[in-house]
């Protein structure tokens, strides 16, 4: 089984992903969101999924809802990850 998830490489890219997300809970800080990441992705390896690890583009993921129709929320988020990592064909 496998487990994606968005991996934001810069505090600059957390921030724009978080700006665009409608009804957004506030934004946790950048160290927060990496200290709450790793220990999660260790989680589900150790849970004996396939974690995969999918850069953030913020382009590319308004592209990606712009061209499903979608809100750029969480869920579009998810989404977009499985989509990147190319686990919905």
């Amino acid at each position: 089984m496998n487990f994606c998830v968005i991996y934001f490489a810069s505090e600059e890219e957390f921030i724009s992903f978080w700006k665009v997300t409608p009804n957004a809970t506030p934004t946790p800080s950048y160290e927060r969101w990496l200290a709450s990441f790793n220990p999660q992705v260790r989680q589900a390896e150790m849970q004996g999924l396939t974690v995969v690890k999918v850069k953030a583009d913020i382009d590319d993921f308004l592209a990606f809802c712009c061209e499903r129709n979608i809100a750029p929320d969480g869920s579009a988020r998810r989404s977009y990850a499985v989509h990147k990592a190319g686990f919905d064909s």
